[in-house]
């Protein structure tokens, strides 16, 4: 089911006032049901899937709790294999296959790849990982095993953060499912803000996006430079809306039934760094990557060279998580180089002191990471070059990039661009000032916050782009 869907707006409101107006004790059951109704609408055949998991994980922790020595590690390579394995098979079997032929090829062997029809069961690289982490945390004896079945099988399938995360961790979400849960004015008002903030990112900027960028990188040669370079700067904006408003509608959603989420993005945009990008961008995700991969690698802990080793096998297995097609390994290896740059430039003393001012510092990353997200949205390799190719040979001939610039102004007279632009503007002025505005906002009467949600509500309708029903983490 997706959140800005019809069946959402119906299967949300009604889960809610089920959920509290049952007793305590029957409420964690009635949560599972609907989460499972909720997975139903997406690939119904493969909750089998997701509970095989759950067995897996729930009884391999069982197990860790009264297993000693060396045992215990065979345990955890059991789970981890059956996660990995399930991963494995669904999203990256055809994958392996063709590029086994395409290698057994190249040497002169002529292999037919195997290749199946098969779907990918809705947030199946989410929940293996927050399966994963919990096994993890439970053998490094940092989190007691779940020893009630529904409380972990619900903390893997709760419905507001099953498709696309944040991926949680035990001592975070599993603690507050087994505490009991009153409805609070507050939480709601704070979860229905929430959701709107996050429909309004999703349906009237990410996807009115899409209608200007989707095009342009299914058919790159057929665009010239300018078409070539909006497009990727908007797509920044693109995927940062749509999965940051799928995740603001995730975590209202929770909040509304009194959990809360992690916070999964910081304003990355604002970032100076690519370090600190990767500290304020899918927070969750990254945070995953940096405990249960670089850190047990041995992290910056180790040699030069070891430390750069580490980061490209833990950019290498992000960029492979988000896809099983080779452009998504070419965008998270040239994140790895970035980092491994960045970390060269750290290690040189002579350089430490240099510290580049923000209005320097922050569009320069940005560049950097726009670069990223083009090897992330082409569909090919070849093609992420060739748009770099044609947008850089292009900003070379013109005289000066003041020159380039208002050429875009030029030939962009549609009304959406500027629309656009007008909704990203507020947006990052509004997320900037959060803090302030909220306080300010908190302070007005009862009438005049319910007006502002009415009416953000009806920018969302008449505003919205709603042709387009998929969030674009939901394919990883």
């Amino acid at each position: 089911m997706l959140f800005n869907s019809a069946q959402f707006l119906i299967f949300f409101p009604l889960t809610v006032i089920i959920y509290f107006f049952l007793p305590s004790q029957l409420r964690l059951g009635f949560l599972f049901i609907a989460s499972c109704i909720f997975y139903l609408f997406g690939t119904p055949w493969y909750i089998a899937v997701i509970f095989l998991s759950i067995f897996i994980d729930y009884f391999a922790a069982r197990l860790l709790e009264k297993t000693k020595g060396s045992k215990r590690f065979f345990i955890l390579c059991i789970s981890l294999a059956s996660n990995i394995g399930l991963l494995v098979f669904f999203k990256y079997f055809n994958f392996i296959n063709q590029n086994i032929s395409w290698i057994s090829s190249f040497f002169g062997f002529h292999i037919n790849p195997f290749i199946i029809t098969i779907g990918l069961p809705l947030g199946l690289s989410f929940h293996t990982f927050q399966g994963m982490s919990y096994v993890i945390e439970v053998y490094k004896k940092r989190y007691k095993p779940e020893k009630n079945i529904l409380k972990y099988a619900l903390y893997v399938m709760f419905f507001p953060q099953l498709a696309s995360g944040p991926i949680e961790r035990p001592q975070q979400l599993l603690q507050q499912i087994s505490k009991k849960v009153t409805f609070e004015y507050m939480h709601a008002r704070n979860g229905i803000r929430l959701i709107l903030w996050g429909m309004l990112k999703k349906v009237a900027v990410a996807d009115r996006i899409g209608v200007f960028v989707d095009p342009v990188f299914a058919n790159p040669s057929n665009y010239n430079s300018i078409s070539l370079f909006l497009a990727s700067i908007l797509f920044a904006f693109q995927i940062y809306y749509d999965f940051s408003g799928y995740v603001d509608i995730a975590r209202g959603a929770a909040e509304v039934l009194g959990y809360r989420l992690e916070v999964n993005f910081d304003n990355p945009y604002l970032s100076t760094s690519i370090q600190e990008f990767w500290r304020r961008w899918n927070i969750t995700l990254s945070f995953w990557f940096r405990d249960y991969v670089y850190i047990p690698l041995g992290g910056n802990r180790v040699s030069l060279f070891k430390t750069i080793r580490n980061l490209f096998i833990t950019f290498f297995l992000c960029g492979l998580w988000h896809g099983a097609a080779w452009h998504y390994v070419a965008w998270g290896v040239l994140n790895g180089f970035y980092l491994m740059i960045c970390h060269l430039k750290a290690s040189f003393k002579r350089t430490q002191h240099i510290i580049f001012p923000a209005y320097i510092s922050i569009p320069f990353t940005f560049v950097f990471v726009c670069i990223s997200w083009i090897f992330f949205r082409a569909q090919s390799i070849g093609n992420a070059f060739y748009i770099l190719k044609i947008i850089f040979s292009s900003v070379i001939d013109h005289t000066t990039i003041g020159n380039f610039m208002s050429s875009i102004f030029l030939q962009q007279n549609k009304p959406e661009f500027f629309i656009i632009v007008f909704f990203i503007v507020i947006i990052e002025l509004v997320q900037i000032r959060t803090g302030k505005i909220m306080q300010l906002f908190n302070n007005q009467p009862l009438a005049i916050r319910w007006t502002i949600y009415s009416s953000l509500l009806w920018v969302i309708i008449l505003a919205g782009e709603f042709g387009k029903t998929s969030f674009i983490y939901y394919s990883f």
